[in-house]
């Protein structure tokens, strides 16, 4: 922590759908609650803004599951929209490898 990223929570908004392909947290502080932080905040914001949530990856998904009192949000993806999240998922996937790789080039701190 002291100032420095440890995790964080992808998303993309689509239409009136924020959707959630991915949450990371450093391995050093997993099971510190950060994955829960984030995620209560991305439904919180999504909530704030009249937007449903689709919870694509599996710790999203759990977490809406444990959580009912956001039910009233969250939303199944529909049939026609799962070719398109897998490759907007794919696509997110690489650039955050791009980014890790030019700043492992840079010499900062690798994060995963």
């Amino acid at each position: 922590m002291d100032g420095r990223r440890v995790g964080h929570a992808a998303w993309a908004l689509v239409r009136e759908t924020v959707v959630l392909p991915h949450i990371r947290v450093e391995a050093r502080w997993r099971d510190a609650g950060i994955g829960s932080l984030l995620a209560r905040r991305a439904f919180d914001d999504a909530r704030a803004e009249g937007h449903s949530v689709l919870p694509w990856c599996p710790f999203m998904r759990r977490w809406a599951q444990l959580h009912p009192g956001y039910r009233d949000v969250v939303r199944p993806p529909r049939p026609a929209e799962v070719p398109s999240i897998r490759a907007a998922v794919a696509a997110a996937e690489t650039l955050e490898e791009l980014t890790a790789a030019a700043a492992c080039a840079r010499g900062d701190p690798p994060y995963a």
